[in-house]
């Protein structure tokens, strides 16, 4: 027999209402703050896949992406194949791929052959 203990658990108002308020007080960055992120961590081995997530990619489509999946004569990122799910046809997108994700995409990829 196998029970969720956590079933039983209540959290306290006060804090579910920090919680909320702690999520309505969220902004999204300026795209001053955006630019300044990616000039902090070019160069850094994670620059592509932050960059993929800033461009709208889900973290699960960015961490299931294979080298194969990336076109770079076409500029084009296949996306929509996420570890653990099957992909319908319809859910797998060829997505373009900016000047900056596909140099950044091509540093991580001569980076990795060395």
């Amino acid at each position: 027999m196998v029970r969720n203990v956590a079933a039983f658990v209540t959290i306290p108002r006060a804090a579910a209402k920090a919680a909320a308020e702690a999520r309505a007080e969220r902004k999204p960055w300026t795209q001053e703050e955006v630019k300044a992120f990616l000039t902090g961590i070019t160069g850094e081995r994670l620059y592509a896949p932050c960059l993929l997530s800033l461009m709208g990619l889900r973290p699960a489509e960015v961490c299931g992406l294979r080298w194969s999946d990336v076109d770079f004569e076409a500029g084009t990122i296949k996306a929509g194949e996420t570890p653990g799910r099957s992909s319908t046809a319809r859910s797998r997108k060829r997505r373009p791929s900016r000047r900056p994700a596909n140099a950044a995409c091509r540093c991580r990829r001569r980076s990795r052959r060395r």
